[in-house]
């Protein structure tokens, strides 16, 4: 991915990523996977890397990630609170759907590279926990 790259899912689109698919930077970070709203994303065994946010879920979006690596990004999946009056309505379970986290690996296998201009906040700054904010 180019430098401050993203991959947007539009509203009602499902993404799907699978079959050992990789998704990294070269040089430096991307922007990541952002769904904006009512949108659908599944990783199975795949890798997303070298993002600021790996996944970026919005209102109603829907997301099913299962036994694939994320590594050396910033936040591995963002979900912001919930702000009236566009409250968010993303509901994780155990199994079935909507929306299913399993088998993930979520960490750091290898180093961060370099931000892209303007990122917010630099990721060597702060340093979240590697899953979920």
């Amino acid at each position: 991915m180019d430098p401050a790259s993203s991959i947007e899912v539009n509203p009602n689109v499902k993404l799907t990523i699978k079959s050992q698919s990789v998704l990294h930077g070269c040089e430096y970070m991307w922007r990541g996977i952002n769904l904006p709203g009512q949108a659908r994303l599944e990783i199975d065994s795949s890798t997303v890397r070298d993002a600021h946010y790996a996944v970026r879920a919005l209102h109603f979006s829907r997301i099913k990630l299962t036994a694939s690596t994320f590594d050396a990004n910033y936040i591995g999946v963002y979900i912001p609170p919930p702000t009236p009056p566009n409250v968010q309505n993303i509901v994780f379970r155990l199994n079935g759907s909507p929306n299913d986290i399993k088998d993930n690996y979520f960490g750091f296998l290898s180093a961060y590279l370099s931000p892209y201009s303007g990122q917010s906040p630099h990721p060597g700054s702060f340093r979240p926990m590697p899953g979920f904010s």
